[in-house]
Formats: C-alpha cells, structure tokens, sequence
C-alpha cells in the first residue's frame, strides 16, 4: 500500500521526468525552488525532497550545494534509453 506522501512525490517524479522529456527544462536548467513546489503543489519539503531523491537517482537531477537543483546535463540520453 502506498502512502499519500509517496503517491505524490510519484507525481511529481512523472511531471518533471515528462518536462524534461519534452524540452521544456534542457539540461544545465534550474529546477524551482522546494518553496515554489510546496506552494504550487501544496505538498510538504519532505514530498519534494523525495521526487529530487528518486530524479537523482535515475540520473536526471544533480543538487549543486548553495545553488539548487538543476537538470543534469546526462538527462539528454535518458529520453533513448529503454527502461
């Protein structure tokens, strides 16, 4: 059973995955700030931390410290591989 937090940092994940996908945020660019994303999704930091964590982990996210979280520049060969 999945829980709500989760459920909605698997949202998240699908959103910004399909937004990379797209274009629409190329690699080098900034992702919102975690306030951006609590505020327009009216989720917890503790969600959005967990949708960065799993971006993260599949390559499509780098946090760069006092900075942000930006698209990492490998995300652009994540559209041709087959999962």
């Amino acid at each position: 059973m999945t829980t709500k937090a989760a459920s909605l940092a698997d949202d998240l994940v699908k959103q910004f995955e399909r937004r990379i996908e797209a274009g629409d945020m190329p690699p080098g660019s900034r992702f919102p700030t975690e306030k951006a994303i609590t505020d327009s999704f009216g989720c917890s930091r503790t969600v959005v931390r967990e949708a960065f964590a799993r971006l993260a982990a599949r390559g499509l996210l780098e946090s760069r410290r006092g900075s942000g979280a930006y698209v990492a520049e490998s995300a652009r060969y994540q559209a041709f591989q087959v999962t």
